[in-house]
């Protein structure tokens, strides 16, 4: 009896003993199959340690189109330095930022990173427009509020190498799961992204049927302060840096984009050609942001926006007109009752 217990008591222990060890985590796995796939691809990539200026356990990756890392090579891209790099150089950096537990987001860049480097090689464009991928880690805080716990630590860090913030523009796409449906998030309180970093997006959309909708369309909610908007927006804001927040929807929620087939789906691919084309459409710095604008769609899935100038335009011309009917009105009222005086 006592030799069945001494042989039963560790295969016991080799059954529960992997049961009771912790599994990785999604952010681990991405991160070393991000290290993995960008390895096999030959795509240089800055592994940043989050520990020593956050606290966190993780580590965020980042990948640089080929001007992006000579920009970036006085210091601003390595943390041991203290330099800065000159100002002047840079003709615009679009940052594409995912957070290492979003699945489909890490897919999608991934893909666009692949494609970076196959425009590294085939193309020798000075005044291409630079491109950082991020691959983020320690995005959710995991302490309690009263441990002094922050969130979106990759995040944080990945803003420190912004020296002139009018030259980076930052799209921060979170996605698990592959979406029926990406949402724009353009505004937080108080702030709304630039007219020209956000225009161009519906059009591009549209050219690969791509469901998309605007989480607020109206700007008055944000400039009103009725909002809090997504923390990443908050976070790069602060910074003074321009952008917007991607994210997954799991079923459509705009009524005018019903008229779309559903089942229509769309690839990490197609999401990285997309946002590749998109860097064409930026203009920098961005100074003097058009933020008085406001949007309204047609079905058909048509999006107008109506810039500022428009608008001032538009409200002067109304004014007008209304002024004119009152001048009118008047004038016959005036006349009527001047003679009507007369005759008494």
């Amino acid at each position: 009896m006592r030799i069945g217990i001494r042989l039963l008591f560790p295969l016991i222990l080799f059954i529960l003993i992997p049961a009771l060890i912790p599994a990785e985590s999604s952010e681990k796995q991405n991160l070393n199959r991000v290290m993995r796939v960008l390895n096999r691809l030959s795509i240089p990539y800055e592994n940043r340690s989050l520990l020593a200026d956050y606290g966190g356990f993780g580590s965020s990756v980042l990948v640089k189109s080929r001007s992006t890392e000579k920009e970036l090579s006085t210091g601003a891209g390595d943390k041991t330095s203290g330099d800065k790099p000159v100002a002047g150089n840079s003709v615009g950096t679009f940052v594409f930022a995912v957070p290492l537990e979003a699945e489909f987001a890490v897919d999608t860049a991934l893909a666009l990173a692949e494609k970076i480097q196959s425009r590294n090689r085939y193309q020798n464009r000075k005044n291409s427009i630079n491109i950082i991928v991020a691959f983020l880690g320690d995005e959710i805080n995991e302490l309690p509020v009263e441990q002094e716990g922050i969130s979106h630590k990759g995040l944080r860090d990945l803003l420190t190498l912004a020296d002139m913030p009018e030259n980076w523009v930052l799209c921060y796409f979170d996605a698990d799961q592959k979406p029926e449906e990406l949402v724009v998030r353009h505004g937080i309180r108080g702030y709304i992204a630039p007219l020209d970093i956000v225009k161009p997006l519906p059009l591009l959309f549209k050219s690969r049927d791509i469901p998309w909708s605007f989480k607020i369309r109206y700007n008055e909610i944000f400039m009103l302060g009725l909002v809090e908007g997504p923390e990443a927006l908050q976070i790069a804001w602060e910074k003074e840096i321009n952008g917007f927040v991607l994210a997954g929807a799991s079923s459509r929620s705009n009524p005018l984009e019903m008229i779309l087939p559903f089942g229509k789906t769309f690839s990490p691919v197609d999401l990285a050609e997309l946002f590749l084309a998109y860097t064409n459409t930026l203009d920098f710095p961005v100074l003097n942001a058009n933020r008085h604008y406001f949007s309204f769609g047609l079905a058909g899935w048509k999006t107008f926006f109506v810039s500022e100038w428009f608008t001032a335009v538009l409200l002067l011309v109304t004014s007008g007109f209304f002024l004119i009917l009152f001048l009118i009105y008047s004038s016959r009222y005036n006349a009527i009752l001047i003679f009507i005086v007369l005759l008494f």
